[in-house]
Parts: C-alpha cells; structure tokens; sequence
C-alpha cells in the first residue's frame, strides 16, 4: 500500500474531536469574507482553468461520492482554481517551522486525452485517494497539500500533509545533517519530541497538521506572502 494511501485511510479510521459550526452557517457568514480576503491576496485565474461553477462542484461531488462542507462547497463554486502567494499560521507545533504557505487553490480544468492538470481537484482527489473523507483543496511549490476533512467528527477542519513524513521519518541527526542552521523554532519541536512532551498525535495524524477548525476560519488566517 502507497504510504500517502496508508496516511488517509488511518486518518479516516483516526479523527480527532473538533467542534465545528453548523455547515450552512458558515457558507452564509462567508460569502463577503472570501471576496475580502482574496483582494488582499491579489489571487489571479490558473491559466486554462474552467470558469467555476455549482454544476462543476456538484460533478466532483458526485464522482467521489462526498458532501463538502458548505463554506468550501461556496468558495470553490466561486473562486475554484486560482494562484496566489500566502502564508498561515499551524494550530500545533511541527517539525518545520510554525507557518505554512500556499500557492494555488484547485479548480477545475478541461478533461482532456483523459488527463487533468495537477491543479485540478478531480486530479488532486484522485490522487490523495482519501474521498469521501479527506479531499485535496490547495499546494504549495514545495509538494506539500492542504486537505479538508469532510465527515467524522473533525469535518470541516483544515490540514496540511507534510509529504516528507518528518514526525515518523525523520531522527533528529536527519534534521541537524541536512539543515546545520535549524531555525529555533525547529530545536525546540526536537527537543520536544525528544523528551516526550509532545502533545500526542491521533493515529492516522502523525504527518498531518492541523490549520484550521474551519475553511472559512483558514481563509481568514491566511496573509500575503513575502
């Protein structure tokens, strides 16, 4: 079994208790927020995308058999497929530094020769193979990808996969070998983990890191890139 495949089905089978508002409230409340925050993030249209659409989304849901949280369902009906250059802060510590950055948000492109651009999200879905649970909504240049979680009791929460699987992977001398300058951040996650004073991760969590409670609440934190 592929290790990112084995990732999705523990962290199907392993959710962790986070509270979410109500799916319908959130779309609601959010719709002038996305519109706000994406003029900050001067986002521009992936070149060949699709214009976005209900329809569109309501295929994708369709074909991997999911519901997606309201807010998300709303903004990839709207603003699906689109770059931009921004930062986040992680609700919990990681073995890479305390903010992540995000490069493009999937949309949808022409079904081609039967392929799809990597930015598509049919694409990007398929390939996390996590659907109806977990679904891939956004990258960055490093390979890393934010999921959403789309039913147990952490629906709607916002993750990134970290694809080098630092936390069960990575010693420590792995870390100091290969970045001899570790940023203080990094030291002290080590000397963390080192003395057992982690909090401990869910199984099926241990490469995943949790944003957001919401994606209405990821889009607020997100700010523009340096």
């Amino acid at each position: 079994m592929k290790p990112l495949r084995r990732q999705v089905l523990q962290m199907i089978l392993g959710v962790a208790a986070i509270p979410t508002v109500s799916g319908i409230g959130r779309a609601q409340m959010a719709a002038s927020a996305f519109a706000a925050k994406l003029e900050t993030l001067e986002v521009s249209p992936m070149p060949g995308r699709l214009q976005p659409s209900l329809r569109l989304v309501e295929n994708y849901e369709k074909e991997f058999g999911l519901t997606l949280p309201a807010d998300y369902r709303e903004f990839l009906a709207t603003y699906g497929g689109v770059s931009l250059h921004a930062t986040y802060p992680f609700a919990e510590l990681t073995p890479f530094g305390q903010r992540g950055m995000i490069d493009c948000f999937f949309g949808f492109t022409p079904h081609e020769n039967g392929a799809r651009k990597t930015w598509d999200v049919h694409s990007a879905t398929d390939l996390i193979e996590g659907a109806p649970a977990v679904v891939a909504i956004a990258d960055d240049l490093m390979g890393g990808m934010t999921w959403l979680k789309c039913t147990d009791e952490d629906a709607g929460s916002v993750y990134f996969h970290d694809p080098q699987r630092r936390y069960t992977n990575w010693r420590d001398a792995d870390f100091y070998s290969r970045f001899p300058h570790l940023h203080p951040e990094i030291r002290q996650y080590l000397e963390l983990r080192r003395t057992n004073r982690l909090p401990k991760k869910k199984r099926g969590y241990e490469n995943v890191y949790l944003i957001a409670r919401s994606f209405s609440e990821f889009i607020a934190l997100l700010q523009p890139g340096s």
